[in-house]
């Protein structure tokens, strides 16, 4: 099976709530469907990591903030911008949770070769429950993120089952 690439910044209160997620339960989904998966936690989710990691991998998926024209990783560096040079991307599945990059970034990845794409039109505001450890274990210890988690989850899963 393929390679799946994840960005996991973990740097401040959205992304420490999702990045342990992704590095325990998401990564170990993944592999039971049968993908080799690259976790690029913290320090690591950052530009030159991810397009490396991406030269030989299948799909990015993970979290980060964004806007209508960026998708950024750890301390806000920006990953991908309107503009960039993307071979790296080239036939492969562009799945981060980062608001509005929908609106102009992922078609425009998409106008660059990209071959799919999830990608958010709005903005998102995180509520989580704070008696919950966030320990990555899965995504049903937080009543309030539950819901969000497991439909972006499920896309990434089917996407890995090739679907």
């Amino acid at each position: 099976m393929g390679k799946i690439v994840i960005s996991a910044p973990y740097f401040e209160p959205a992304t420490e709530y999702w990045s342990p997620y992704l590095k325990g339960w998401v990564q170990s989904e993944l592999k039971k469907r049968g993908h080799d998966v690259v976790v690029l936690w913290a320090d690591d989710a950052v530009r030159d990591k991810v397009k490396q990691a991406m030269a030989n991998a299948d799909a990015l998926c993970g979290v980060g903030h964004g806007n209508e024209q960026v998708f950024t990783g750890q301390n806000y560096d920006y990953i991908y911008q309107v503009g960039d040079d993307v071979p790296e991307l080239a036939g492969k599945c562009f799945a981060p949770v980062s608001c509005l990059v929908g609106n102009e970034l992922l078609p425009y990845l998409i106008s660059k070769g990209t071959a799919c794409g999830l990608g958010e039109i709005v903005e998102y505001t995180f509520v989580v429950d704070p008696t919950k450890s966030h320990s990555g274990d899965s995504p049903d210890e937080d009543t309030y993120l539950k819901p969000f988690l497991i439909a972006e989850y499920t896309f990434w899963f089917k996407l890995a089952e090739g679907a």
